[in-house]
């Protein structure tokens, strides 16, 4: 039984090419990076025997790492409707993993082949005898812990997060990025049944190979390279869903289903909008969208002095307008009026913006070069570049 000795869940020194007094080929000087990994990083593969408790570690690379969640429901077709009627019934997660387990030395092969049986264990019941009649007494449940990926977050509900009013928003995400970790620990895995379980040893394959043990008559060969594949199917430990009864929020009980990211709170939505608040630039009350719309429609690639003339001549066009008694016509040249006086508004805000924050003097200035230049017909402004 592999339990764990400290707060990560992989014990201390679990993974040891040479645990079992083999020696360093190398001079003393070979470092196995994998061991690092698995010992101080905690990057391993879990499995909890949950009848027994008993663990099992696996560093392993992780080939496969697929889930799926499917929704199943009933449909019933009804006479006259197009559409059958849809009954929800569940949705249920499951996981395909495929993982291959190296080794270095004939020691850490013979550790990975005591792994393999132990998690082959997992897959058989719990018994207990009653008047002299074996009975099942515990289903083979398992917990699979794949660092943050495959994990429980029950654990995580009500723990809320180190967010703080008075951080920026910046500081706010960085934290909650921060706080998010994991841990090797396999109590912290998903519950689930392991529904098949396939051991490649590779023994046939000529690129790996096996070690044969030392000794005379051993009659014992050692996998250098084990394959696992798996198949999951995950056990919701609480009701998942959309709770009415809480502002129809996400299930208190386990919010940050299913990888234990923290960034839908109450808190971390203000944040947000306090931040996007203090980078978005407003538009002024006398500035709309279609304004800047119509300024780049307008005023964009060549610049004829036609359109320019137009913009000009927007006094003129009002008293137009004023002297027009052709319902029709009028229309359009108020249509018209409108269309220019816009593009204007928006081409000026645009300006503005393009040379950064300006006072309400250089606007007017602008305003006045914008129209002397439009009615002058010399084409388009050396300050407007900022419309290609």
């Amino acid at each position: 039984m592999a339990e764990s000795d400290d707060s990560n869940g992989v014990p201390p020194g679990y993974f040891d090419v040479f645990k079992y007094g083999e020696s360093n080929g190398a001079g003393g000087t070979y470092i196995d990076g994998p061991d690092a990994l698995a010992n101080d990083s905690q990057m391993v593969v879990s499995f909890r025997h949950e009848p027994s408790g008993t663990d099992v570690f696996f560093k392993a690379f992780i080939m496969a790492f697929n889930e799926t969640y499917s929704s199943d429901w009933v449909s019933e077709v009804v006479f006259g409707r197009t559409d059958p009627i849809h009954l929800f019934k569940q949705t249920s997660r499951r996981i395909a993993l495929g993982i291959k387990v190296p080794a270095a030395t004939q020691g850490e092969a013979f550790d990975n082949l005591a792994r393999v049986q132990q998690l082959v264990q997992f897959l058989y019941p719990n018994y207990e005898k009653a008047g002299g009649a074996q009975l099942l007494a515990q289903n083979p449940f398992v917990r699979l812990k794949v660092m943050n990926l495959a994990r429980s977050t029950v654990d995580l509900a009500g723990a809320g997060s180190s967010e703080d009013a008075d951080k920026t928003a910046n500081e706010a995400y960085k934290t909650l990025y921060q706080e998010y970790t994991s841990t090797a620990d396999p109590g912290k895995g998903l519950l689930g049944v392991i529904t098949s379980l396939t051991v490649a040893h590779n023994i046939d394959n000529p690129g790996i190979g096996v070690l044969a043990k030392d000794g005379p008559s051993s009659n014992t060969i050692l996998p250098k390279m084990i394959e696992l594949s798996l198949d999951f199917a995950v056990i919701h430990e609480k009701t998942l869903g959309w709770m009415n009864d809480q502002g129809g929020t996400f299930n208190k009980d386990d919010p940050y289903f299913p990888y234990g990211v923290k960034t839908t709170s109450a808190a971390m939505k203000a944040l947000a909008e306090k931040r996007f608040s203090e980078t978005t630039t407003k538009l002024p009350a006398d500035v709309k969208q279609q304004d800047i719309d119509n300024a780049k429609a307008r005023f964009s690639g060549w610049w004829p002095k036609s359109r320019w003339k137009d913009v000009g001549d927007i006094s003129a066009l009002k008293e137009d307008i004023k002297e027009e008694n052709d319902p029709g016509r009028k229309a359009a040249l108020t249509a018209d009026l409108n269309y220019f006086e816009s593009a204007q508004r928006g081409a000026t805000y645009m300006m503005q913006q393009n040379a950064g924050a300006q006072s309400g003097d250089r606007l007017s200035t602008e305003r006045k070069d914008l129209r002397a230049a439009a009615a002058l017909g010399t084409g388009r402004p050396s300050n407007f570049d900022f419309i290609d």
